[in-house]
């Protein structure tokens, strides 16, 4: 039958290269950031974060909060990537002011840049400070400047000048008297006062030392307020949050670090005499080198991302005087430094990839959902509570998220189910019992969870389990060695679950095995990715590939992407990688990429072709006597260049339909598209696409399926197929049934 579409993709064929066919993206989502500059714009009431630091990167984005949500900018022009940098908002010249920073080469940056909402503008003043990282700055309002203190630099670890900047160049200021020289420390601008207030910063010119004094500059000259014992004053500090709360006329202190690793999550004021230690319950997780700053129109202080202890986090935090309150959580889910507390799954029911995991910077387990755009985290009076080495699986017959929580110090292990609404604890009469390392994928019949390998008391295992009808069973303990951190996904074109890799306590292991449903076969590639372990493996439906990414191999941990085609693994040699292991990897069959996320790395990517095929449908069809036609992709499979692909037709009686396919929806030989059947004696129904190619289908169970092989051509890519079928249907209300059209755009893999 397929012979018949061959003069429709007759076209010269040859290898399509590997590179830059699918690659990895960085989906842009606002990252766990350190020392990014933060400030509010009181002219359009929003608040603006610019670079700073995540896992792997310095950054140059702009992003602004705006009391609801936040919106990555797109400006014409931007400050290199950096960090340790400092922003203030000039009111009388309405734009933020930027100074300084560490670009990712380490190097200090001494550029001042302007932001006005819209683009960034890199200043050029005659005379500029030197340059220097963790500064710090304000607005002086009796002066309409933005004042700048110390930092460090190359040579100067700690500095002690004081400059101004008016809007077009620096100034050094030389007052009467100086504060100590420091970095670190944090300036904020009392305007009740007219009172610029400096606290703490580093003196490690002394040997590990941090500050705890409190200076004001009146414009003109600093004075030493520090209050001398025994009264209350805030701990030493540097790299804490600093800003002046108009509304109740008292300068915040929160947060900061007096030594490595300890940070700090206590709140003080002042009110030009006396700090006042505030105890709150409850409060952001501690931190340093994060967001300050003060929204005069909800009268509140906003504290935003920075370094805890366990890493860096991306959450937004208020403060109105008297208690906190969390207005924004990150834009993907939390921190997590545990390998493997944390995995995902693609729910085809809902077209949303599951994530479940737990988080350290506010201890948890937690439950986030990806859309193809974006994430969004769920909340439920009941899930699963506690942390470990969890899998997850969508399970289409059971319209059900399985997952597999292995023991865990004292607790049992646990399955539980999840339809996108509640998590359900179920009681099964057997279960692995196993502790770490296993890995799960679904079954050849689509109806079970398999599991194999893994680690327990006694050592590694080399079982074969399956969970369907409510509980677990032993299948088989023959084929794979025994194993942990291998990974397995199913194949579901060719029904085998695929299984790489792992370590057996002493090696690492390279082989690939392949379940039918029944038994494991050992495979033979030609091609075989370095022996790994703690990497993961999605199933891309559209390609009809296995995808396996990252891990850790004799080389280190890795950022390699690898592909099997059921004969042979091939390396990708994509334009971009991300080094991961121990990551979630899910593959979006909806949205035809596949999502891998790291807590422990460095965010959300998408692997996706970078010319994507599509299937859509269009039009109505006519109806038959048994209803409505439909026409669809079976598994979700996309048409790719160098595959095959499947249409088929349903709802169809007989035992022949025949099928069109062609370049057009438009026009066919001239005439315009859709073509009436009426001349036919079927009124109602319409030829929906050109018919270059037309072929007979046998139908089987009222389903005809057409499948199309489509040469390895690059030419190919791009390409619109158009397709619809019909069937005599003499009891129909027209004779003939027809199903509606679909467009299916070639796509290169």
């Amino acid at each position: 039958m397929t012979r018949c579409l061959q003069p429709l993709v007759a076209i010269t064929a040859f290898a399509l290269p590997a590179l830059a066919q699918t690659d990895w993206q960085r989906v842009p989502l606002l990252e766990h950031i350190s020392s990014p500059a933060f400030a509010f714009d009181t002219l359009r009431h929003v608040a603006v974060a610019f670079g700073g630091e995540t896992r792997s990167a310095t950054i140059d984005t702009t992003w602004i909060w705006d009391r609801v949500s936040w919106t990555r900018a797109n400006p014409a022009h931007t400050p290199p990537a950096r960090r340790h940098a400092h922003m203030v908002f000039d009111p009388v010249r309405c734009v933020m002011v930027l100074f300084g920073g560490r670009d990712s080469n380490n190097t200090y940056l001494g550029d001042t840049w302007l932001f006005d909402g819209v683009d960034w503008t890199q200043a050029t003043p005659a005379q500029s400070p030197a340059a220097r990282i963790r500064h710090a700055m304000t607005f002086d309002h009796s002066n309409a400047t933005v004042l700048l203190f110390g930092g460090s630099s190359t040579g100067a670890p700690e500095m002690q000048d004081t400059w101004e900047w008016n809007g077009s160049n620096w100034q050094q200021r030389t007052p009467a008297h100086q504060p100590p020289s420091r970095a670190g420390a944090r300036l904020a601008y009392d305007t009740a006062r007219q009172r610029a207030v400096l606290f703490g910063g580093s003196c490690f010119q002394l040997g590990p030392c941090w500050r705890s004094d409190t200076w004001e500059w009146d414009g003109t000259d600093w004075t030493d307020h520090t209050p001398t014992y025994p009264t209350p004053k805030p701990p030493a500090r540097w790299l804490h949050g600093m800003a002046f709360d108009e509304a109740r006329q008292r300068t915040v202190v929160f947060a900061g670090s007096d030594e490595p690793n300890h940070y700090k999550d206590d709140l003080w004021e002042w009110d030009g005499s006396n700090w006042v230690e505030r105890i709150l319950v409850p409060r952001p997780p501690a931190r340093l080198e994060f967001g300050f700053t003060y929204d005069p129109g909800t009268q509140r202080t906003l504290a935003f991302g920075g370094e805890t202890w366990p890493g860096r986090v991306s959450d937004l935090w208020s403060f109105d005087g008297t208690a906190w309150h969390q207005d924004a959580t990150a834009m993907q889910p939390p921190l997590i430094v545990i390998p493997e507390y944390e995995d995902s799954t693609f729910d085809g029911d809902r077209s949303v990839v599951v994530w479940f995991g737990y988080t350290i910077a506010n201890p948890s387990m937690q439950t986030w959902e990806w859309n193809g755009v974006q994430w969004s985290q769920r909340t439920f009076a009941v899930q699963p509570s506690h942390s470990g080495h969890h899998r997850l699986q969508w399970l289409p017959r059971q319209h059900r998220v399985a997952l597999y929580q292995p023991l865990r110090n004292q607790l049992p292990d646990q399955t539980w189910h999840y339809d996108g609404t509640n998590w359900t604890l179920l009681a099964p009469m057997h279960s692995p019992a196993v502790r770490e390392g296993f890995d799960t994928a679904l079954d050849v019949d689509f109806t079970r969870l398999l599991l194999f390998g893994g680690r327990d008391l006694q050592g590694l295992r080399n079982s074969t389990w399956a969970f369907a009808n409510g509980d677990w069973q032993q299948l088989t303990t023959t084929g794979p060695s025994a194993r942990a951190g291998h990974c397995m996904a199913l194949d579901a074109h060719r029904g085998r679950v695929v299984l790489f890799g792992g370590h057996d306590g002493s090696n690492l292991l390279a082989d690939t095995f392949e379940w039918d449903g029944q038994s494991w076969t050992q495979m033979q590639p030609a091609t075989t990715p370095d022996a790994r372990s703690h990497h993961r493996m999605s199933y891309d439906v559209g390609r009809r590939r296995v995808v396996m990414h990252g891990g850790f191999s004799a080389a280190g941990y890795g950022e390699e992407t690898w592909e099997w085609d059921g004969n042979d693994w091939q390396q990708r040699t994509t334009a971009t990688t991300h080094q991961a292991h121990d990551h979630t990897l899910a593959h979006d069959f909806r949205h035809g990429q596949t999502i891998a996320f790291s807590g422990y790395g460095d965010g959300t990517w998408r692997y996706a072709p970078t010319h994507p095929a599509t299937f859509n449908t269009f039009g109505t069809g006519c109806a038959g006597s048994l209803g409505p036609l439909s026409i669809w992709t079976p598994l979700g499979e996309l048409p790719y260049t160098g595959g095959s692909f499947t249409v088929a037709f349903g709802n169809l009686t007989g035992t022949l339909a025949f099928a069109a396919a062609g370049y057009s929806a438009t026009s066919w030989n001239g005439v315009p598209l859709p073509i009436s059947m009426q001349p036919l004696g079927a009124p109602g129904c319409d030829l929906l696409v050109s018919a270059e190619s037309l072929v007979a289908l046998p139908v089987v169970a009222g389903i005809a399926t057409w499948t199309l092989h489509l040469p390895a051509s690059p030419a190919l890519i791009g390409t619109s197929l158009f397709q619809q079928a019909l069937a005599l249907d003499p009891t129909g209300p027209h004779g003939i049934a027809m199903t509606p059209g679909s467009e299916s755009v070639v796509g290169g893999r």
